[in-house]
């Protein structure tokens, strides 16, 4: 971006910049999507195989069973590291879930925040606006 010539004056500058930063924002926005995509799609699959799982725990039960009878030692290996995962989560999740409650708070106040044009003064010279000659 060019700099802007000396005339154009503080209030058109500061107007030209916000409206700069909010197509910032919104590239920002859509570049940030853009990477998360692959990341979003796999949370929502493993959502799906949850549920699924939940729906379905007889065959869940099934499969457990038939893996103890077929490899034992492979169906205690997997229990124990299952344990382990679970209390690791058990562990995390409060974490995350304030960590997500803080970012989704973040997104939230930041959707609705085009005051800063809405909030502008007048175009109207002011004293306060008006150039010190002192300087």
């Amino acid at each position: 971006m060019k700099p802007l010539p000396p005339e154009v004056d503080l209030r058109t500058r500061k107007l030209l910049l916000q409206q700069r930063s909010a197509v910032l924002r919104e590239v920002l926005a859509v570049q940030l999507e853009r990477t998360l995509a692959p990341v979003n799609q796999a949370a929502n699959k493993a959502q799906e195989g949850g549920r699924w799982l939940r729906k379905h725990p007889i065959l869940v039960g099934l499969a457990a069973a038939a893996l103890l009878v077929w490899r034992p030692q492979g169906a205690v290996s997997l229990l124990s590291r299952g344990w382990g995962l679970w209390r690791t989560w058990q562990r995390v999740a409060p974490l995350v879930s304030r960590w997500m409650a803080q970012a989704e708070a973040r997104s939230a106040s930041g959707a609705g925040s085009d005051s800063e044009t809405e909030s502008m003064p007048s175009a109207e010279p002011t004293e306060k606006s008006a150039p010190s000659k002192g300087r």
